[in-house]
């Protein structure tokens, strides 16, 4: 038979593994949930970097192909 202390004791601990577990489970939720915002975050700043980059592009194609159409009429 345990003693009253022994049963404290065990009481005590049993509510500290349940206290610890559950603090690591709130950590590890945390965490996946910063991370998904961070590579959220990343992406759209990367997506935005490519969309001004295509849009300079397509800005260039397009004074290049007013260029040419001009220097097209031009010649004829």
């Amino acid at each position: 038979m345990l003693t009253f202390r022994t049963s404290i004791t065990f009481a005590v601990m049993t509510f500290i593994v349940a206290l610890t577990a559950l603090l690591i489970t709130i950590q590890l939720h945390s965490l996946r949930f910063a991370t998904k915002e961070a590579a959220s975050a990343y992406m759209d700043a990367t997506s935005a970097k490519v969309l001004g980059r295509l849009q300079g592009e397509l800005s260039s194609i397009s004074s290049l192909v007013n260029v040419l159409a001009t220097s097209t009429r031009n010649q004829s």
